[in-house]
């Protein structure tokens, strides 16, 4: 099995992150901004300046799954409804865009 470099990860969201619909990423950002408490932004804001492409790794299980789970409900876009088929490729970049920290477009 082979693991991914850092800049593979980067380039695989930069790569998932254009392919959406803008509508797409205007719904996800807006539901992962509404269910972020101000200590979830400072904590990813933090992890991100340490390291862009792997900040989200500890946080994927958990709190993760909880945003890509809100963004489904909240933004009413299902799995079947991306390039991808999955939240897992898109999620990261919808954060990082909610949070300031990638251009949205």
């Amino acid at each position: 099995m082979k693991i991914p470099r850092p800049e593979e990860l980067r380039a695989h969201h930069d790569e998932r992150w254009a392919e959406l619909d803008q509508d797409i990423k205007i719904k996800a950002m807006a539901a992962v901004r509404c269910v972020s408490t101000k200590e979830d932004v400072d904590k990813i804001k933090k992890a991100y300046a340490k390291n862009p492409a792997t900040w989200w790794t500890p946080y994927h299980f958990y709190w993760g799954m909880k945003i890509r789970n809100k963004i489904r409900t909240l933004a009413r876009v299902l799995d079947d409804q991306l390039p991808s088929g999955n939240w897992d490729d898109y999620y990261v970049p919808a954060v990082e865009a909610a949070f300031g920290l990638r251009p949205m477009i």
